[in-house]
């Protein structure tokens, strides 16, 4: 079941929204849509642990994490569920960072193919991620990772750790976790 479906009349409606409006979407997954807005970017999304990982003031911290330009809130709703929109720095895909590419799907396979996502608790996600951080190829991501585990504990989220939720911030090259958590309700609602 598509959640996410832009050809609904609420998708529609949210679609006319003063700050989206006439926008280009630049990407898409299942709970969320990216618009262009020239130097940054417009991200909607139905995904409240995703929200929340952005705007949060427990938020993750540091030069891994997005910068937040600002929390427009809620813009409407979209299957029952409140659609945020949040405008953010404007982010690169690892493309061609082969390097960058290999410690990702790496540490995804590491951790998150071994996740059931329909039983469980964030805590034991949260283990398993720093139990990952300590093998050596990860330290460059160790202490990202770590603050992405207390995080899935405090808010009850889990990690959603790929290659389409890790960018990098071209000005310095940092790998950027965009959106490594999800919200296991939301993501049960589509299948």
């Amino acid at each position: 079941m598509a959640l996410f479906d832009m050809r609904s009349a609420e998708c529609r409606h949210i679609a006319k929204h003063p700050a989206i409006h006439g926008k280009r979407i630049l990407g898409r997954g299942d709970f969320s849509r990216v618009y262009d807005d020239g130097d940054t970017v417009l991200k909607l999304t139905i995904d409240r642990k995703s929200y929340r990982y952005l705007t949060s003031k427990r938020r993750p911290i540091g030069n891994q994490f997005p910068d937040v330009r600002e929390d427009i809130g809620i813009v409407g709703s979209i299957g029952g569920n409140k659609a945020f929109l949040v405008r953010m720095e404007r982010l690169r895909t690892i493309g061609s960072n082969l390097a960058y590419q290999d410690l990702i799907a790496d540490l995804e396979m590491e951790v998150c193919n071994n996740i059931d996502y329909t039983s469980g608790c964030p805590k034991d996600y949260a283990d398993a991620l720093r139990e990952s951080v300590k093998i050596p190829k990860y330290s460059i991501v160790a202490d990202s990772v770590r603050q992405i585990a207390s995080f899935c504990v405090q808010a009850k989220a889990h990690p959603d750790i790929h290659l389409a939720n890790v960018m990098y911030r071209q000005s310095t090259g940092d790998i950027v976790f965009t959106d490594p958590v999800m919200d296991r309700e939301i993501h049960a609602q589509s299948y």
